[in-house]
């Protein structure tokens, strides 16, 4: 199944499903802050800023 997580450098299969138990939904995703994302589980503050250049 692909997803819009999918076009964002930096993101594979595993961070991918960390996000998604994180916050939810890509829809979550999307409105989570860029140091909300950057404090989850397997990432950091440059991937975090490329989730959101890319969402």
């Amino acid at each position: 199944m692909k997803s819009a997580l999918d076009l964002v450098p930096g993101i594979g299969p595993k961070r991918r499903k960390m996000l998604i138990r994180s916050f939810g939904s890509v829809k979550g995703i999307r409105e989570a802050s860029e140091d909300q994302l950057a404090a989850a589980p397997g990432m950091t503050a440059k991937v975090a800023r490329q989730i959101k250049e890319h969402l």
